[in-house]
């Protein structure tokens, strides 16, 4: 700004923000109208936006009778209807609102829709413009709303008529900026709400129409952001409001979550619609033991097949996931299951020289002779000499001989042999 005009600027806000109305007047007849942009509060303000951050509607007015502008931003973007409605200044926004622009038009009310958290100023500004709340302002501001929590805010533009599955289609139409911020592209007022853990405003857009099936940009449902923020309150209450499983939302949620009493409730959906197998068969083959013990806790079926005969059990040992293993045998899967080619999961960890695997397995009950078409047992498959030796010892008989070691047993066995042919 040239340095002549900084002076007259000057004393231009200080007025608005003091009231001045003589200096207005003053400044008025020597032409310095009110869309000056200079200022302290904000990059960018103008008279107008300092009048009406005050609430000092006599200046606002005053202002816009010497020509201020109303469409004029600051810095942030931000219009004097928006400041106004921000500070929840009702008779300043509806001063502002009752002003033409320069088109002709009065304004519609976006700004203050978007900008407010008061209900007074949008039940203010519904008066002069009802529309505002029904367009792509009504379904920013109930997201914002939302989101915070605001439940009186909530019910009032759901009241107007806001929509809360509406929202910016251009947010389709650019790439995500960051896949992994809380915001996604394409959400929803019931994303917002849910990722934020905010249980009254799910109910109340649940309530007001909000569907539980729509996607945004990453695919995902109201369900699965609340899972993936790990909000089992927001969770419990969407899965009774029946968010639909057939789709696999529900099984998508589960592999989102890091979260175990939401994965807890995910698994009891899951195993409730069609058992779990398929979602037990996934998570030990990829070793997600939190999601694996929900569906082991939760009665999902362990010993679903493959078309090949593999188990999960054979999955979590050929990718030698050893908690998910030991999550298996403890949940009660069929540790000797044998696959197309009679292996056992005993067979895939003596491949493998997995000594931990094999060790759990025993202590599970695989057997040491099992054979598969080949006609080999787990021992042939590893060249280790002291697995060999592991996969090679007997069972101990459970007849007396609990507490011995293999070689008292043998001795006792011989004994007893030997009394025995004497007696004949």
């Amino acid at each position: 700004m040239p340095e002549e005009n900084i002076l007259p600027s000057m004393s231009l806000q200080l007025a608005a923000l003091h009231n001045a109305a003589g200096t207005l007047k003053h400044w008025r007849k020597l032409g310095m109208f009110g869309n000056l942009a200079w200022g302290w509060h904000a990059p960018g303000d103008s008279p107008l936006h300092y009048a009406a951050r005050a609430g000092d509607t006599a200046t606002v007015e005053s202002l816009l009778s010497a020509g201020a502008s109303l469409s004029a931003e600051n810095e942030l973007g931000h219009t004097a209807l928006w400041i106004a409605a921000r500070a929840g200044h009702v008779n300043t926004v509806q001063t502002l609102m009752r002003h033409r622009t320069e088109d002709g038009e009065l304004p519609d009310g976006d700004d203050a829709i978007v900008a407010t958290r008061s209900v007074v100023v949008v039940r203010a500004v519904l008066a002069i413009a009802p529309l505002a709340a029904m367009g792509r302002a009504g379904a920013k501001a109930l997201k914002q709303v939302a989101r915070e929590g605001h439940i009186e805010m909530v019910e009032c533009l759901l009241e107007a008529g806001a929509n809360p599955n509406g929202g910016d289609e251009m947010e389709w139409v650019y790439p995500d900026p960051d896949p992994n911020s809380w915001e996604a592209p394409g959400d929803r007022a019931l994303h917002w709400a849910a990722r934020a853990g905010q249980t009254m405003a799910v109910q109340l857009l649940i309530n007001g129409g909000a569907s539980l099936t729509t996607l945004n940009r990453r695919a995902e449902s109201a369900l699965e952001a609340a899972a993936k923020a790990g909000e089992s309150t927001v969770v419990k209450l969407l899965l009774t409001s029946g968010a639909e499983c057939e789709d696999g939302q529900v099984k998508r949620a589960l592999r989102d979550t890091r979260c175990f009493p939401v994965a807890q409730m995910l698994a009891e959906a899951i195993v409730h619609l069609d058992g779990g197998g398929d979602m037990v068969w996934i998570m030990a083959c990829e070793g997600r033991p939190l999601i694996l013990e929900a569906l082991v806790n939760a009665g999902a079926y362990l010993n679903a097949h493959l078309l090949n005969g593999w188990t999960p059990l054979h999955a979590a040992v050929r990718n030698c996931h050893f908690r998910c293993v030991d999550l298996l045998l403890r949940g009660g899967a069929d540790v000797n299951a044998k696959d197309k080619t009679g292996r056992t999961p005993l067979h895939d960890a003596a491949e493998q020289g997995n000594s931990a695997c094999i060790q759990v397995l025993l202590s599970g009950g695989a057997r040491r002779g099992s054979r598969d078409r080949q006609w080999k047992t787990p021992r042939d498959y590893t060249a280790d000499a002291s697995l060999r030796v592991l996969l090679s010892q007997k069972r101990m008989s459970s007849r007396g001989e609990k507490g011995m070691s293999p070689k008292v047993a043998k001795k006792g066995s011989a004994k007893t042999g030997k009394r025995m042919s004497s007696k004949r």
